[in-house]
């Protein structure tokens, strides 16, 4: 299966970028990156020149020594990039990427831990998604669930699945004949936007039950109950959230393992996560990001901190 990987970056996301691309290297990924941006190319990008592509402007390409490419695209988009996910890839997969037999999506603090052929296989079953740690636990007869239906049911949806746990955005893996679906997800966002005025230049608008606070997350889940074909949901564990077969490791929240105070966490009781542990390991592989002292330091410093908090952490 050919696979088209993308993710959206800005700011000092970069480095989370460069760690995505080598994590997927690492685990027997030979294909390409698409990757959408703001601002300046990262520093790490060496030798590449301007292309052209398919439907696109101002499109820069890096080759790496594997024989991959990675293009960077340069967006002009008022919307925060959590909310453009549906947009991006509905524009690649209809221009450059229409010749991929499927599309990946992943948020750029994500590194891949699992050889590429188990989500080659895992997206053959249907919409490939996990669930969030987060209000996991969320039934059909929840009454955010009952809001979302009343809103499909406003935009002329039928729901398909029964969605026992609340997903999170933060990977989507969609093979090429179920590429409708992010028509679907594309919809809930700007009915979102247009009937509950939910602010697409923001990470997150109102509090619950409002039934749009995390735009693009809220459109996803209700996408996935109204879409008519298959879907392959996994546990928080394959984002490492929890203990269990670990397909990812996502590092959620506002501190990033590559701006995070590791002392400062642990002072607080929270000692490296895995997905801080897991980003550090594959800094620097394909992609240099960091002087390789620097990093073989950072990684020695994970490991003492995490002996320590065997004796000192909140847990």
């Amino acid at each position: 299966m050919r696979t088209a990987i993308c993710t959206l970056s800005e700011g000092n996301y970069h480095y989370g970028v460069g760690a995505l691309i080598n994590s997927l290297l690492s685990n027997q990924f030979n294909g390409d990156f698409f990757i959408g941006y703001r601002g300046n190319l990262p520093k790490w990008v060496k030798n590449a020149v301007k292309t052209e592509m398919d439907g696109w402007n101002n499109v820069t390409k890096m080759m790496l020594q594997n024989g991959s490419s990675i293009y960077f695209f340069s967006l002009d988009t008022t919307s925060h990039f959590t909310n453009y996910k549906p947009q991006f890839l509905i524009q690649l997969t209809s221009t450059c990427c229409r010749v991929y037999d499927a599309i990946a999506y992943f948020d750029p603090d994500i590194v891949v831990c699992r050889n590429w052929t188990y989500f080659e296989d895992w997206m053959q079953y249907g919409v490939a998604v996990v669930h969030d740690i987060i209000t996991n636990d969320m039934p059909i007869t929840h009454p955010l669930r009952q809001q979302w239906k009343h809103i499909a049911k406003q935009c002329n949806q039928e729901i398909y699945h029964s969605i026992d746990s609340y997903i999170n955005a933060g990977f989507c893996g969609v093979q090429k004949s179920f590429w409708s679906f992010l028509s679907l997800w594309q919809l809930y966002v700007e009915y979102g936007e247009n009937h509950f005025q939910s602010d697409s230049t923001q990470f997150m608008t109102y509090d619950r039950p409002f039934p749009f606070r995390s735009l693009d997350q809220d459109s996803l889940n209700i996408a996935l109950m109204t879409f008519e074909k298959k879907i392959s949901e996994l546990g928080p564990e394959a984002m490492g959230f929890v203990h269990g077969v670990h397909a990812m490791a996502h590092a959620v929240g506002k501190n990033k393992p590559w701006s995070k105070s590791y002392i400062k966490s642990f002072l607080y009781g929270h000692p490296p996560s895995y997905a801080d542990k897991m980003f550090w390991y594959y800094t620097n592989k394909e992609i240099f990001m960091y002087h390789e002292l620097y990093v073989f330091f950072i990684r020695k410093y994970l490991l003492l901190l995490s002996f320590f908090a065997r004796f000192y952490s909140k847990k």
